[in-house]
């Protein structure tokens, strides 16, 4: 082996530590990508909801609209029956 190598060669104690702080970087990036992820979730179920409400309430005015017509066209043929 040459002088390079072992330069390029890390002790025991080196290692361990690089691969705990490795270790620990990504846990915190994974926690981050978490954390960024439940806030996109939130958001997601909030426009979901929210879009749920208003076709729900469209949905609810045009059963009423089909009842109110369907009931002056029974009326209509019960009072001006030919």
């Amino acid at each position: 082996m040459n002088n390079n190598e072992n330069h390029e060669r890390l002790t025991r104690k080196q290692y361990r530590e690089q691969q705990q702080n490795s270790k620990n970087n990504f846990s915190e990036s994974t926690e981050n990508d978490l954390d960024d992820n439940n806030i996109n979730l939130e958001m997601d179920q909030e426009r979901t909801s929210s879009r749920h409400d208003r076709i729900s309430k469209k949905l609810n005015w045009i059963i009423l609209y089909l009842c109110m017509g369907i009931i002056i066209v029974f009326l209509i043929l019960f009072f001006f029956n030919p």
